[in-house]
């Protein structure tokens, strides 16, 4: 006697639901792999423009922050910025005679800060200062070429990252364009009372004019989710304090 074996209805109808099941997973699990490509490509994308700004971050504020003699970066006077991170000087002083006590406080003050600088600037070799005669930026040139502050980048556009390693592998994605934005924005705020500053920083540059706080816009163009990181550089000069010299 010879005997047949085959599917029985139960085992057919069971291995269809299997398979069913299989064959709708298949879109599920394309589309979690495409969105976790998706994910991958826009972090590599926040880091490229991170990167940006921490390059930029690590140029001088202004080309004329830098003493070429004494190789120190001080700070700026500006002609816009906000009236109480103005050099101290006898001006600053309310006329005759309600401004006597201002007057005796500015003839000490000079005295004993030749160097001129920010009312509560502590004189010393070490310490923050200002130029010892009014020095303003450049608020003009822009060598985005040879930069040497951080307003050179300003107007630069990178359309292929593949131009700026070595290799063709360093990204998935390498269409995605950075544009970088360099200008001021306004400084003013209530610096010397209260004695806590609240300050908010504005997201659009001022339309003319200079003042202590530039903003590097970097936007990012070209990916499923563009997007814009800023950072802030203040006309804050140096502290020699735990400086480092490399040789």
């Amino acid at each position: 006697m010879v005997t047949k074996k085959g599917f029985t209805l139960i085992e057919l109808i069971v291995s269809i639901v299997v398979i069913s099941i299989a064959v709708m997973s298949i879109p599920m699990l394309l589309e979690r792999s495409s969105k976790s490509d998706e994910f991958s490509l826009m972090q590599e994308t926040i880091l490229a423009a991170r990167t940006k700004i921490q390059n930029i971050t690590t140029y001088r504020w202004d080309e004329n922050s830098l003493d070429p003699v004494t190789g120190k970066i001080y700070i700026l006077d500006t002609h816009n910025g906000d009236n109480e991170l103005k050099r101290f000087t006898s001006a600053n002083c309310p006329p005759l005679p309600f401004g006597f006590i201002c007057q005796l406080f500015w003839s000490w003050y000079s005295a004993f800060f030749p160097q001129g600088g920010l009312v509560g600037q502590i004189d010393g070799d070490s310490r923050r200062r200002m130029f010892a005669t009014a020095t303003y930026p450049n608020i003009t040139e822009i060598n985005i070429t040879d930069p040497n502050d951080v307003d050179d980048f300003s107007g630069q556009s990178l359309t292929s990252l593949f131009d700026q390693e070595s290799t063709g592998l360093d990204y998935l994605n390498s269409n995605f364009t950075i544009n970088t934005v360099v200008g001021y924005i306004d400084d003013t705020a209530s610096y010397k009372t209260p004695k806590t500053i609240t300050f908010n920083f504005p997201d659009t540059f001022k339309p003319s004019g200079d003042s202590n706080i530039k903003m590097i816009d970097v936007n990012v163009s070209g990916v499923v989710t563009p997007f814009i990181l800023r950072y802030y550089s203040c006309n804050i000069g140096e502290s020699e304090i735990l400086k480092k010299t490399f040789l």
